[in-house]
């Protein structure tokens, strides 16, 4: 019969007293079950976050009314575009950038 090689890890393994494998074994089980039990625990908190938490991108676009023209106003990074809100406009939606002074 031909032995096997058993790897690094086989080979540490056939080193080690049985005990030892035991503790080991238990010590790994035991950090899995840790660690599925706390991602359990947190994972509705995270997703609950997820879910009402807005982007940054969402936040910097305002419409607004000036001069009796409908505006999208970025306040992020201070660009305007001209809405049309014709009925024309509404089927095929276009905006004019108008660039602003520094």
């Amino acid at each position: 019969m031909s032995e096997e090689n058993p790897g690094l890890l086989g080979g540490l393994l056939k080193a080690l007293h049985p005990d030892a494998r035991g503790a080991i074994s238990a010590i790994l089980v035991f950090a899995v079950f840790i660690c599925v039990f706390s991602a359990l625990a947190y994972a509705p908190g995270y997703f609950k976050k997820l879910a009402t938490e807005k982007s940054d991108q969402q936040f910097c676009w305002d419409l607004r009314e000036i001069q009796g023209s409908a505006v999208k106003f970025n306040r992020c990074t201070g660009e305007l575009a001209l809405v049309d809100l014709t009925q024309k406009a509404i089927e095929s939606p276009k905006s004019t950038t108008v660039p602003t002074k520094p």
